[in-house]
């Protein structure tokens, strides 16, 4: 985490596993994603639609990947141009949404006021 938080961190390498998305978005860094298995996929898939970073491109028939394909999308998250900057100042939106305490805890109390309604309900 200190390291994620140095200022002169521009992009995270992630493999996409949720706490790693949080972590980088946390600090708002764009992501350069390369996910490996299990959940990895949608959660890169995700953040590609929101913008905040970039997938290294994969043979669409055994799903290998190659440097090049590392250093392009490296190069597109972390050189400056107008692609980082759109990845910049979309995980800067999804930091402040991660980074908001009361807006997560509002989460967790709706969740587990909803589990208690079912669970009452469910009794019935």
């Amino acid at each position: 985490m200190s390291i994620l938080a140095h200022a002169t961190v521009g992009g995270f390498l992630t493999h996409c596993g949720r706490n790693s998305l949080i972590e980088g978005l946390l600090f708002g860094h764009p992501l350069v994603m390369l996910p490996i298995f299990s959940d990895q996929g949608p959660n890169a898939r995700q953040m590609e639609a929101e913008k905040v970073g970039l997938q290294v491109v994969r043979d669409k028939d055994d799903g290998s990947f190659d440097r090049h394909g590392v250093a392009s999308a490296v190069r597109a998250v972390m050189v400056e141009g107008e692609e980082r900057r759109g990845f910049v100042a979309n995980a800067l939106k999804m930091q402040a949404v991660i980074a908001d305490k009361a807006l997560q805890d509002s989460y967790i109390n709706e969740f587990v006021q909803h589990l208690r309604s079912y669970g009452a309900a469910g009794a019935d």
